[in-house]
């Protein structure tokens, strides 16, 4: 830890040996100064967005950019249950049609039951089709080992998954 705050027991850290260093700031509030300009200029300076983008055209753009990436194929969605996969899966349903969305989410170990369930309670309200499938990521010897880098097996094994899944079923195109 390098630097606290009375609000904030970790406003700063620091691992010198491996070159990570973190720090806790929100432009966004109304209490940092220029934080609005701060915002500004990375938004449009440093990662070059064009401030075209509007809510009122979100769904029809959005609609018109899957159909271009995607044609006529049927996909499978990685179904989270939060809300950018459920959007993701919904714009499919709409784009594709019933028959050409899947939505598959996989229940393991360390990804919370309740997620899970939520994503399957999405979708049967909805009615998009969906699969829920397992994966134990304690049968993977890199993960259970607790390196630094374990959400990465952990990952790679729960999109093996999700594309053990889009095999299965004949699809060519996962998304997520």
């Amino acid at each position: 830890i390098t630097a606290a705050t009375e609000t904030c027991p970790v406003a700063a850290m620091a691992d010198e040996n491996r070159g990570f260093y973190a720090v806790q700031f929100h432009p966004e509030v109304m209490h940092t100064p220029e934080g609005g300009k701060m915002l500004h200029n990375f938004l449009f300076q440093v990662c070059g967005c064009a401030g075209d983008w509007q809510m009122s055209t979100f769904v029809n753009d959005s609609i018109r950019n899957l159909r271009e990436r995607i044609g006529n194929r049927k996909v499978l969605c990685a179904l989270s249950g939060g809300v950018d996969s459920s959007v993701l899966m919904a714009v499919a349903h709409i784009t594709l049609g019933a028959e050409n969305a899947v939505g598959v989410s996989v229940r393991s170990e360390t990804l919370s039951a309740d997620e899970c369930d939520c994503a399957a309670a999405i979708a049967a309200e909805r009615g998009w089709t969906h699969i829920t499938v397992p994966f134990n990521e304690f049968t993977v010897p890199e993960f259970t080992e607790n390196p630094p880098d374990r959400c990465y097996y952990c990952k790679q094994g729960v999109f093996s998954r999700v594309f053990e899944v889009a095999s299965h079923q004949g699809i060519t195109c996962v998304i997520e």
